[in-house]
């Protein structure tokens, strides 16, 4: 029958364990058979991103839909989005109290139909700032605030002030180096995308890639 034993699984574990080489490691034939990012890729990524601006001046400003990925994904995504609608400025964010930032992004989706219909619609509730309500559509992708949820509440808003502040001085730091040539950042906020960090840093796809990179550890390549 062609069977494969217990044994038969347990002594290629052994082999692999002690340092042979069985042939038999799936993550690491996974890892050789997969195509990684190219070079050509790199190139044309900022030909990508000029058309997706060409797109948004046009149309308005994409931010999330519900075959994006993990409902987390799309929570930084509206939430980073909700920040730039309402306050217009990295500075203006730094300026306002958490509870004030909580205040306005609510009186904002009260106010915006349809960015709230939107939000909803993608299965992403929306916990108010007192941390006790939430506004849900009839499905919901994730029982957790940190998972899935547009959370207005002061302490969130605080993380994001903290993020920002954060994101800042990289910026500025970057902007210090203009000369470097180095390859010892792995994102280039400012020369990258013609940031100006003195004038404003709300690109909420940068910053969700930001946070991904430095707060959860997302790095693409082999460490």
């Amino acid at each position: 029958m062609q069977i494969v034993t217990p044994e038969d699984v347990a002594e290629n574990a052994v082999r692999e364990l002690t340092g042979g080489s069985t042939g038999r490691d799936v993550v690491a034939a996974l890892d050789a058979s997969a195509t990684g990012p190219s070079y050509r890729g790199g190139y044309l990524r900022q030909a990508a991103l000029n058309r997706l601006l060409q797109m948004e001046a046009e149309h308005g400003e994409a931010v999330a839909f519900e075959i994006l990925g993990p409902p987390r994904l799309s929570k930084l995504l509206y939430e980073a989005h909700l920040l730039k609608l309402t306050m217009g400025h990295s500075d203006a964010i730094l300026a306002e109290t958490p509870a004030g930032l909580a205040r306005v992004s609510e009186q904002r989706l009260c106010d915006d139909i349809a960015l709230r219909r939107r939000i909803l619609s993608i299965g992403l509730p929306i916990l108010l700032p007192d941390g006790a309500n939430l506004l849900r559509g009839p499905a919901i992708k994730s029982s957790a605030a940190y998972h899935g949820w547009v959370d207005l509440t002061p302490d969130n808003m605080m993380l994001w002030q903290e993020r920002i502040r954060t994101i800042r001085q990289d910026a500025a730091a970057e902007a210090d180096c203009a000369t470097d040539s180095s390859s010892a950042r792995d994102r280039l906020l400012g020369p990258a995308r013609d940031w100006n960090p003195a004038r404003d840093i709300l690109d909420i796809g940068e910053i969700v890639a930001w946070i991904l990179d430095r707060e959860e550890g997302g790095r693409r390549l082999k460490d």
